[in-house]
């Protein structure tokens, strides 16, 4: 019922903002002549404009949102959008293959190199990439406080 009633407002807005249009370019017509109906006709328009286009864009606005909840219930039915966050995942180091000691990626201009038990950032070992990332950033974000 309710987007019934939402899209008979829409429609009876506009309804009457061209009824009130030609209403106002029938009287300046009648008053003020040609040049009165050209005259009457912008500012009929621009007031109209003014006054209503806030009502249209508030209903425009329930028109999206209640289609983006329909898309949102309709993918979370599908198992999209769960509401939960997956985990970020440890990268296996093994898979990077290479001898300790190999960089692994650079990250911020910082290597990271495989060991044996882990990674290391300028010789500092840590348990894993993540890890290694989070020192980086922490470290990065001190040095750049200072």
């Amino acid at each position: 019922m309710g987007p019934i009633l939402l899209n008979f407002y829409d429609d009876l807005i506009e309804f009457c903002l061209w009824a009130i249009l030609i209403g106002a370019i029938l009287a300046c017509y009648r008053f003020y002549g040609l040049s009165g109906t050209l005259a009457g006709a912008v500012i009929a328009s621009i007031s109209l404009v003014l006054g209503v286009a806030p009502f249209l864009q508030l209903s425009d606005i329930r028109k999206r949102l209640i289609s983006i909840e329909a898309a949102t219930a309709q993918n979370s039915d599908r198992g999209y959008m769960s509401g939960s966050v997956s985990k970020v995942c440890e990268p296996d180091i093994a898979s990077y293959g290479g001898e300790a000691g190999d960089r692994i990626k650079v990250y911020k201009g910082w290597e990271i190199k495989k060991e044996a038990n882990g990674v290391s950032v300028e010789g500092r070992h840590l348990a894993g990439i993540l890890k290694a990332v989070e020192y980086i950033i922490a470290f990065s974000d001190a040095t750049y406080a200072q």
